[in-house]
């Protein structure tokens, strides 16, 4: 017979804390273990010899859920997070995954969505919602800090990444909702930035994204 899963709540509100202990109470192969309010009470109460995975809300009144986890997982490395939050913002958010974070699951999904992300975690998964995976690809997508394509506008990027989908002026112009004459210009700008003489060398600079 397999072991239920322990799962620990850690949220300050009680509606959420009485949402989240009903959906895993009643979920064949988990089982409710501690439920906590605040993160030093989490500190407190949590080890790994009562906890598998922790559900741990980023916006705690005492001490942040990332400043929690870090504790947590100082002692217990064993432990596994998953974010439960409201916030959608890349500072919360790259925060929480360098801290350690299994996880990131926005308090808006589903119950059935939430359950899905802790099987996947006790599978050794990394769950996100939609929204916070796509933020973490576009951080891949973003050039360094300090490199020619650092120094393009927006709107450039657009123009840039537009002619290595292999768009023509025109075409690039219609997607952006432009004239071709302000593509031709915004070229002529990524061409000066990124100290290059033609079109295949500014692509192949931006697919080395540097």
């Amino acid at each position: 017979m397999n072991i239920p899963a322990r799962i620990s709540i850690v949220e300050d509100l009680e509606e959420v804390r009485e949402f989240l202990h009903e959906l895993i109470l009643h979920t064949p192969n988990l089982e409710p273990a501690g439920v906590f309010c605040n993160g030093q009470e989490a500190l407190s109460g949590i080890s790994t010899d009562n906890t598998d995975v922790i559900i741990m809300d980023i916006g705690l009144p005492d001490m942040s859920g990332t400043e929690a986890m870090l504790r947590l997982k100082t002692a217990y490395s064993a432990l596994d997070f998953m974010m439960f939050t409201i916030f959608e913002d890349d500072d919360n958010l790259f925060e929480a995954l360098k801290a350690g974070a299994s996880g990131y699951i926005l308090k808006r999904d589903p119950g059935e969505k939430i359950v899905r992300a802790i099987f996947e975690i006790l599978e050794g998964g990394a769950p996100m919602s939609a929204v916070i995976a796509k933020k973490v690809m576009e951080s891949f997508r973003k050039p360094t800090p300090g490199t020619p394509l650092a120094a393009l506008s927006e709107r450039e990027n657009e123009v840039l990444a537009a002619l290595a989908q292999g768009l023509l002026y025109k075409e690039v112009a219609e997607k952006l909702y432009i004239s071709e004459g302000t593509v031709k210009q915004h070229v002529n700008h990524i061409y000066g930035k990124l100290q290059v003489q033609n079109r295949t060398e500014a692509i192949n600079r931006y697919l080395r994204r540097g």
